[in-house]
């Protein structure tokens, strides 16, 4: 059964909106250097980010957002698309509206209606749900179902590539999904190391900040305990 969603057909599954069962149902993709237990490691730490980011889009305030949302559109000239047919191969950058959650994910493409119905067909594999560490790790936008987009707005240009990561820096962190600035990253950051997390780091914008949200015993059962020891020293304020 199909039902319309800012003016085209989705079809009517479980998926439609975000949820943790079907979120760590992940397949992996065959990342080169990773071994079984790195793909059994990682569902508990998947687990734990997602609780994390569910809590901290909990703790926004939703007038807040909205007013956010309102100032960056008319500083950015945004216009609201009610009907994604009529982005079909529109040139330019889109932002996808999370209201639910407090946040948005802004993008570019050639063709905005087909990029936008890519993102709710997508699904992350195994070993790109965590991007960084457990702590900082924010959830991708092809994690969230069609439905969980309330609204879409855009800015028709030729000029994708700048003005995308131009925006993307000038959006305050605490309501983007954007992991990375301008498209910015590397295969090699979607793992859950010492290493692998300063690349991450390195490679995107400024990070959320989930400790506020976290005790050591949920660390404790969520990670090994070389893990855990680079998790304490890299945040001593973590909640006991």
């Amino acid at each position: 059964m199909n039902i319309v969603h800012l003016g085209v057909k989705v079809q009517e599954k479980v998926s439609n909106h975000i949820n943790k069962e079907f979120y760590l149902s992940a397949e992996p993709e065959g990342m080169p250097n990773w071994e079984p237990e790195h793909y059994q490691a990682q569902i508990p730490k998947a687990s734990l980010n997602y609780d994390l980011n569910m809590r901290y889009f909990k703790s926004l305030d939703k007038n807040e957002f909205t007013e956010y949302i309102a100032k960056q559109c008319k500083k950015h000239k945004f216009i609201e698309c009610k009907d994604l047919n009529t982005l079909s191969y529109v040139e330019g950058i889109y932002m996808m509206v999370l209201d639910d959650y407090n946040q948005v994910y802004i993008g570019q493409s050639t063709d905005i209606k087909k990029r936008i119905q890519g993102h709710w067909r997508k699904r992350q594999s195994l070993e790109r749900l965590i991007f960084g560490d457990i702590c900082n790790s924010v959830l991708s936008i092809d994690a969230f179902g069609a439905l969980d987009t309330t609204r879409v707005f855009y800015i028709e240009t030729c000029n994708i590539y700048s003005l995308e990561e131009k925006i993307v820096r000038s959006f305050n962190p605490v309501y983007t999904l954007n992991r990375t600035a301008g498209g910015i990253g590397s295969t090699d950051t979607y793992t859950d190391s010492s290493a692998s997390a300063n690349m991450a780091i390195f490679a995107s914008r400024r990070k959320k900040d989930f400790i506020p949200f976290v005790t050591i015993e949920e660390l404790s059962s969520a990670v090994s305990e070389k893990d855990l020891k680079y998790y304490l020293r890299k945040y001593p304020n973590l909640v006991k």
